[in-house]
């Protein structure tokens, strides 16, 4: 009989022989299940898959082969209705090769570094859909990267760069296909055939592996050696990247040239791994320096099939910006963030650059042609009527005319003769833009902020404010002259008055209001740097950088169009050489100003015309165009402006010379002498070319429309000599004031956020005690002795004070207040 110990172990052994049988059963079962589940997530992702792509048409064989041959396609510019304006000849250097002439060092290279089971599977490896539908179905992991070479052939060829499962799911599908239509090698050869591979000694685009080679290393694809290979084969996965070739053809500094060594050294590694080499040729080849191979820098023969235009290289900048952007958010990068990272940006912009010259692309613009040639025709005919050449330099001028509605730019000038001077006045220069910011930076936000309406009063006297760096800033109006007088705000701006200006910035700036918000909603962020708005010179364009002439249309596009900003833009739509829609303009608005606020300021500039600096010129243009208009000029005369809008669009014109560093003034007595005044002359380009616009496409520029009021404006009749209601109110040292109800009122338009101010004691901005005494004297009630006598000598005072300014007795100053405020309104002004 077995003792009790072997029966124990007896036991132990039964237990355990049956755990390992249910631990096996266990462990089928789980296969099972893992089977079973892995075939449902392949036919959730291969179903889900087709579900995305079943509406997209199927290219036949015949379609397929021509993508792969078709390389190159002209891309082209059109016009806001279709009419081609350029076309842009391919600029690539490639050469087309049989399979059997290239190195089989890269051929099986470039398997064993992009495409492992190449020869074996379908197009695509099954882990792709796994991770397509995981990504779908549990949010985890990235639906696109690990393409075959099958379907990165695909995508160069018949998809777009854009990240996405739809796209990821087009490229499986198509990938199939493209195997069960061509062999192997076919696709071997066009991969090799098709791609780009960065750049050659000359600085050239070069795709195909020939091209490449020979730009390179000078010799064919098939006599490379194994070093040489594996760097051909590195270009593959990022060719601007990795090339060793800047834009210009000179080679890239030695920490960017690393970045395609240290990838030629991961091929090499790969080929290791995959038997390709040896490890005796890995292990040379590690050492080999492949610098001493690369071909030296060729001087670049200079580009010739960029046309000579400003409007061809508006449209080329645009679009490449576009294309650009897009390349980079397409493969999940941050844009704001590549923009901070040169390198990168730079070779996101040379691929944009190649699809901008080789895809095909059908770029369509927001120009109406014949707006543009007649603005343009409309320059020709002024230019020698602008100012005279001076020091090899001549007055140049950039204008933009942009739709309010939309930001879309219908034409521009950019500069008299582009085949003599290049500079792009439109869209690139910035300039100080005078008093045409007064409008944007000061009168619309005091508006908006409920400091002021179109009746507020504000003080033209004498300032004089100590700046940071210890000096003195002291403004004045045209002529060095300050009329001591209490404006409206209207009149003021009307009048283009600085000092008045001056004193509502500080006002505005003392409250606290966020100017730089609102600059950046008008689209004006770039033109003022951080720093200046401290600075009361700022309220009079004094600024070290400046707007374009189409950052400022698309500002004053905003006071017309309801306070919405619409960012300005060139192009309008992208469509690749298949027809497919790649990119299209989208409506990037923004609120500036209440609408109320934008047309009480609208009205508040039509009186530019009617009581200020324009009133000659109010009957200039028809007489079914609503319009507004603002002048400026910056100091000393370098820039003149003109800007002005109708309901329906916006047109701004800038002059001035080229040369900012030499600052030439437009005011030349000579050039006064034969043209008129410089804002004379601008005046009457502008008004010329607004009505030959008007001519071409009276509907467009908005004949018949109004600028159209919204309930929320309200009118209140006010005391015409204060902008106030009547009443009783205190003044300083205990003196009383009452103005009656029947004193003479004037109506006045009020944004809603600003209720009719009472009578008060301080109602002039930037007014000095005895300039408000003075003025309401006659309102102050006189039943106290020591108030009278108080009194008497602040006006005593103030008299004195006027006459030292003016230089002439008291009496004679206040007779000449009226004949001094009309003169002003016609005066041309100055910053």
């Amino acid at each position: 009989m077995p003792n009790s110990f072997q029966n124990k172990n007896l036991s132990f052994l039964s237990h355990l022989s049956r755990l390992l049988a249910l631990a096996g059963q266990a462990l089928k079962a789980c296969l099972a299940l893992f089977c079973a589940l892995a075939v449902l997530i392949l036919g959730l992702g291969l179903g889900y898959l087709l579900g995305l792509t079943e509406d997209d048409p199927i290219p036949s064989r015949q379609e397929m082969a021509q993508a792969m041959v078709n390389t190159e396609e002209p891309s082209q510019l059109l016009s806001q209705d279709g009419q081609i304006l350029f076309q842009v000849q391919p600029d690539i250097r490639r050469e087309n090769i049989p399979l059997n002439q290239v190195n089989p060092l890269i051929v099986n290279g470039l398997v064993a570094t992009e495409d492992e089971y190449f020869f074996d599977h379908p197009g695509f490896v099954p882990s792709a859909i796994f991770r397509a539908a995981a990504s779908y179905l549990f949010g985890i992991g990235n639906p696109s990267g690990g393409s075959t070479l099958s379907q990165q052939l695909i995508k160069q060829t018949l998809l777009t760069n854009e990240v996405s499962l739809a796209r990821k799911a087009k490229e499986l599908l198509l990938a199939i296909r493209l195997e069960k239509f061509f062999t192997k090698e076919q696709i071997l050869e066009a991969y090799l055939n098709f791609s780009s591979f960065g750049r050659n000694a000359r600085g050239e685009n070069v795709a195909g592996i020939e091209a490449s080679s020979q730009g390179l290393f000078g010799k064919k694809a098939a006599d490379v050696n194994i070093p040489q290979a594996a760097f051909l084969v590195g270009l593959a996965q990022n060719p601007y990247s990795y090339t060793p070739y800047q834009q210009n053809g000179k080679f890239k500094p030695e920490e960017q040239m690393k970045l395609g060594i240290d990838r030629m050294a991961e091929v090499l590694e790969r080929m290791r791994i995959e038997e390709v080499i040896s490890e005796e040729e890995f292990q040379a080849a590690k050492t080999y320096d492949i610098r001493q191979d690369f071909i030296p820098s060729e001087e670049k023969a200079p580009e010739s099939q960029d046309p000579h235009s400003f409007l061809f290289q508006a449209l080329k900048r645009e679009s490449l910006l576009i294309l650009t952007q897009s390349l980079a958010e397409a493969r999940g990068e941050n844009w704001e963030a590549v923009k901070e990272q040169p390198e990168r940006l730079a070779n996101y912009y040379d691929e944009a650059e190649q699809a901008f010259k080789n895809r095909g692309l059908e770029i369509q613009s927001t120009v109406q042609l014949d707006l543009h040639q007649a603005l343009e025709a409309k320059l020709q005919q002024n230019a020698s009527r602008l100012g005279s050449p001076r020091q090899g330099d001549i007055v140049q001028n950039g204008a933009v005319l942009i739709d309010n509605h939309t930001g879309a730019i219908l034409a521009f000038t950019a500069g008299v003769d582009y085949s003599k001077q290049q500079t792009d006045h439109a869209f690139s220069t910035r300039r100080s833009p005078g008093s045409t910011i007064k409008p944007l930076l000061t009168y619309g936000p005091a508006l908006q902020e409920g400091l002021i309406s179109p009746a507020t009063r504000l003080a033209d006297n004498y300032i004089r404010t100590q700046e940071e760096d210890g000096t003195y800033y002291e403004p004045s109006n045209y002529g060095q002259t300050i009329s001591n007088q209490i404006v409206t705000a209207r009149q003021a701006l009307a009048q283009s008055l600085n000092n008045p200006t001056v004193h509502l910035y500080q006002t505005l700036v003392q409250e606290g209001a966020d100017l730089k918000s609102y600059m950046n909603n008008l689209g004006l962020g770039q033109a003022i740097g951080d720093h200046e708005y401290q600075n009361l010179a700022l309220s009079l364009g004094g600024t070290q950088t400046g707007p374009t002439v189409a950052e400022m249309a698309a500002a004053y596009a905003t006071i017309a169009n309801g306070g919405v900003y619409h960012k300005p833009h060139l192009i309008q739509s992208i469509h690749d050489r298949h027809g497919k829609l790649y990119y299209q303009a989208q409506k990037e608005n923004k609120r500036a100003f209440n609408s109320d606020v934008a047309y009480i300021l609208a009205d508040m500039l039509k009186s530019v015309k009617t009581e200020g600096l324009w009133q000659d010129h109010q009957e200039a243009l028809p007489a079914d165009l609503d319009w507004l208009v603002k002048t400026g000029t910056s100091e000393g005369y370098i820039d003149s402006w003109v800007v002005g809008s109708t309901p329906a669009v916006s047109l701004a014109s800038w002059i001035g010379y080229d040369n900012p560093s030499i600052q030439q003034s437009l005011d030349q007595a000579d050039d006064n002498q034969a043209f008129g005044r410089p804002s004379d002359r601008h005046a009457k380009y502008w008004l010329s070319a607004m009505n030959t616009l008007y001519a071409n496409n009276a509907q467009l520029l908005g004949a018949g429309q109004h600028f159209n009021r919204p309930d929320s404006v309200r009118e209140f009749p006010i005391v015409e000599k204060t902008g106030q209601a009547a009443g009783d109110f205190p003044g300083p040292y205990q003196s009383r004031y009452h103005i009656p109800a029947e004193e003479a009122k004037k109506t006045e338009l009020f944004p809603q956020n600003m209720p009719l101010p009472n009578a008060s004691f301080n109602y002039a901005i930037g007014a000095e005690l005895d300039e408000l005494a003075f003025e309401l004297e006659d309102y102050r009630i006189k039943d106290s002795e020591a108030t009278n006598q108080r009194f008497l000598s602040i006006l005593q005072g103030y008299r004195r004070r006027l006459e030292r300014a003016f230089n002439r007795p008291f009496d004679a100053i206040k007779e000449k207040e009226d004949q001094a405020s009309s003169d002003q309104a016609n005066a041309s002004e100055a910053a």
